[in-house]
């Protein structure tokens, strides 16, 4: 284990993103550029029951559309871990 304690096979993100990846600006113009609609996919989900007693993964979130979309429909409790 490192010093941090994280395991060893845990990828630390910050150090393997690239320069674009850090850059707010970047990232805002890609959503921009790249809307998932995911506050319809929420609702989709919502009509086959997502609701706040649920899980919800999403893998390989890119910028987190889908993510930060269905956090509303979190426990208050949970909310915190459903952030950018």
């Amino acid at each position: 284990m490192r010093s941090d304690k994280r395991p060893g096979w845990l990828l630390d993100e910050i150090a393997s993103a690239g320069r674009e990846n850090l850059d707010a600006g970047h990232v805002t113009r890609y959503d921009d550029k790249e809307d998932a609609q995911a506050e319809a996919a929420v609702e989709i989900l919502i009509s086959h029951g997502l609701n706040q007693g649920s899980t919800l993964v999403d893998l390989g979130a890119g910028t987190g559309q889908l993510a930060l979309a269905a956090a509303p429909t979190a426990p208050v409790s949970s909310r915190s871990t459903c952030r950018r």
